[in-house]
């Protein structure tokens, strides 16, 4: 009996030759030779286009992607990306310069009369009102001075007031008396005297004796020829000559009480006009005056400085060639470093009569039309003089014209 082939063997031989891939179907590997010439030429190749391709700069490299003004990044999802703000339009500026901020009028206060502070009534940055007392200095020794002054004007006051009126009829009658009670005793003593002559001629009296009479005799005729000039002066009044120098004496009386009074006035300081306090310079207990005598430890001479700044400007220095863009009350627009989002409206309002020789400038005030509490003095800021007529509706120091 013949023997079964087995089947399972068969076709496993037959689906393995189905498997294999015909002879002229295979792809034959490159050579060892071949691959190091096809790398050769690909690396000759790709250095050559990194020189041929330019790259991007640095700069490019870090620069942000600018973001489209039409599309919200927060409503894609994405996160927000920093992008430079818009530059400001400049409008019609003609020029630029930079300067700082400074007051129209700053006031620095100093003693007139030499004093110890008492009382200090502001600080530094408060606002104050006009004739409000801000410093208080000793009073005693100048209302001292007032009193002796004011007590010598009425005295001297007194003597014109007697002078002008004349003598009082009681006056010229104790006159007369007083003239002959002193007739009487030169009388007298004459008689005395040639008696004690005579006494001494005859050895009855001494000439000490004699002397003594002669004394007394002597001394009442003074006193009566006093009396006399007395009685006449009463009786002629006073001359002119005397009032006059009467009326002159009190005038010099009631000066010298206007300046006591003016130095004791003088201790009380009080601000000249409205504004902000800026500087303190004194304190309770210091000793001021109004000169200086040398030294770091001698009295101050400054009080405080104040400055209205409601009232500000910038001054700036133009250049010579740039001058002629400049006029008075021209238009500006100013700009703080501090807030350069901001800007203020302002105009030309003095520029210096005379230039600077060693840097070629001239010196320009531009006013800030309405500041407000960001505008400091001192600050850095910048004026952009515009196109355009003068403003006639500002005001305009005319004196200050070139």
């Amino acid at each position: 009996m013949a023997q079964e082939p087995n089947t399972s063997s068969t076709v496993a031989a037959e689906k393995l030759k189905s498997l294999r891939i015909a002879p002229e179907q295979k792809v034959q590997k490159p050579g060892r030779l071949t691959a190091v010439l096809t790398f050769l030429v690909g690396a000759v190749i790709g250095f050559s286009l990194s020189f041929a391709i330019p790259r991007p700069s640095r700069d490019a490299a870090q620069k942000p992607p600018a973001v489209s003004p039409s599309r919200n990044p927060s409503s894609t999802g994405q996160s927000p990306t920093a992008t430079t703000p818009p530059e400001k339009k400049t409008g019609d500026v003609i020029l630029t310069a930079t300067g700082y901020v400074t007051p129209r009028r700053r006031i620095a206060l100093s003693p007139q009369v030499m004093g110890q502070v008492v009382w200090v009534g502001i600080e530094k940055g408060n606002k104050v009102e006009k004739d409000q007392v801000l410093v208080r200095l000793d009073a005693q020794q100048y209302e001292a001075r007032l009193a002796k002054a004011e007590a010598g004007a009425a005295s001297a006051k007194a003597r014109l007031d007697m002078m002008k009126a004349g003598t009082r009829k009681e006056e010229v009658e104790a006159a007369r008396a007083e003239v002959a009670e002193l007739q009487a005793l030169l009388t007298q003593a004459e008689k005395t005297l040639e008696r004690i002559k005579g006494s001494v001629e005859s050895g009855l009296e001494t000439r000490q004796r004699l002397d003594e009479a002669q004394g007394t005799r002597d001394s009442a005729a003074g006193r009566l020829n006093a009396a006399k000039a007395r009685l006449e002066r009463h009786l002629a009044g006073e001359r002119p000559e005397d009032i006059a120098a009467a009326e002159a004496d009190l005038k010099s009386a009631v000066a010298a009480v206007d300046e006591a009074r003016i130095q004791m006035d003088d201790t009380v300081i009080k601000a000249p006009s409205a504004g902000t306090i800026l500087e303190k310079l004194i304190e309770v207990g210091e000793l001021v005056s109004p000169q200086n005598f040398g030294g770091s430890r001698g009295a101050r001479t400054e009080l405080l400085s104040l400055a209205d700044l409601s009232d500000l400007q910038v001054e700036v220095d133009v250049n010579e060639s740039d001058f002629e863009k400049v006029m008075m009350n021209g238009t500006a627009r100013v700009t703080l470093d501090a807030y350069p989002d901001r800007s203020y409206e302002a105009f030309v309002r003095e520029i210096a009569p005379e230039a600077d020789r060693q840097k070629a400038t001239i010196q320009v005030k531009v006013a800030i039309r309405k500041p407000d509490d960001l505008v400091r003095p001192e600050m850095s800021a910048r004026v952009d003089f515009l196109k355009g007529p003068p403003a006639a509706d500002l005001p305009v120091n005319t004196a200050l014209i070139p």
